[in-house]
């Protein structure tokens, strides 16, 4: 995580050579006492080998980043609606 407003914004950065993504989540308060959660997700595989890696991104990782997201954006929820302080009293 690079960068945590609690309880509003949450970053996840990933900058290695071969694969850059970042993860950005924003919970915002709709005034009818409902939370909405955004996410965007960027990354990009094997920069320097395009496009084979626009390939294995296209063939692989997105199917894994998409698990990776739900379990990303699911925690977040938990973490706002508190469920996950309560695991730890």
């Amino acid at each position: 995580m690079t960068r945590f407003e609690a309880p509003h914004t949450q970053v996840h950065e990933c900058n290695e050579p071969d694969f850059k993504a970042t993860l950005t989540m924003r919970v915002e308060e709709n005034g009818d006492g409902t939370t909405a959660l955004f996410h965007t997700t960027e990354y990009q595989l094997m920069p320097k080998f395009r496009p084979l890696g626009w390939l294995v991104e296209s063939l692989f990782i997105k199917k894994l980043m998409d698990k990776n997201l739900h379990q990303s954006v699911e925690k977040c929820k938990q973490l706002v609606e508190g469920r996950e302080l309560l695991k730890h009293i």
